[in-house]
């Protein structure tokens, strides 16, 4: 009876340690849940306000283009600058951001032949994401001051017979990488090339 009862109470506790459990494991590697938003870090810069232009032209189009994204590469690179770039007017000038390039290609990988690619899930498809952007600090006369450059390049893999949605999610997280190497790129040209002007 005692083995018993001693049997039962470790499967109560296994039945309330389970679902903690099941939340631990959906963090990320940071301790902090996947799905929270991720906080945006800002270059301020100490001139008089911020310009955002797209010049990405055709470079974004194209036979090869993929679709599918929950945000078109332009409109997602374009968003990154305005949440990341701001000016606090203290000096007089203008910082000027131009998105050179924001495209997404797709490569067709080989399947497995024959009669054993009837048993194989391929990776059918690569998608290759490239984001580039200038930014350049000129002073109220127009004279320019300083500029900065950064371009970055990603990449995932899909197996074939993928679902939309699932499509979709590494989609997204491709872009999410994307943007997080690019404004890593361009925070680290930024302060290497115009230190005096942040704040």
């Amino acid at each position: 009876m005692i083995q018993r009862r001693a049997w039962m109470t470790g499967v109560a506790t296994l039945l309330m340690v389970g679902p903690l459990l099941g939340a631990c494991a959906s963090k990320g590697p940071d301790n902090r849940f996947v799905s929270s938003p991720q906080p945006v870090t800002a270059l301020v810069f100490q001139l008089g306000a911020i310009e955002i232009a797209d010049e990405t032209g055709p470079n974004a189009a194209g036979s090869v283009a993929v679709e599918g994204f929950s945000t078109p590469p332009q409109r997602a690179l374009l968003d990154w600058a305005a949440a990341h770039l701001q000016a606090d007017g203290g000096q007089p000038g203008i910082v000027r951001f131009r998105a050179t390039e924001a495209k997404a290609e797709r490569v067709e990988l080989e399947r497995t032949p024959g009669v054993s690619g009837w048993f194989t899930r391929d990776q059918a498809e690569r998608v290759v994401l490239t984001l580039g952007g200038h930014i350049e600090a000129r002073g109220s006369d127009g004279r320019l001051i300083a500029s900065a450059t950064a371009r970055t390049e990603a990449h995932r893999s899909f197996v074939e017979k993928i679902s939309p949605a699932d499509r979709r999610r590494g989609l997204d997280l491709l872009m999410k990488d994307a943007l997080q190497s690019f404004g890593d790129q361009l925070e680290s040209q930024v302060r290497a090339e115009m230190p005096n002007l942040l704040r």
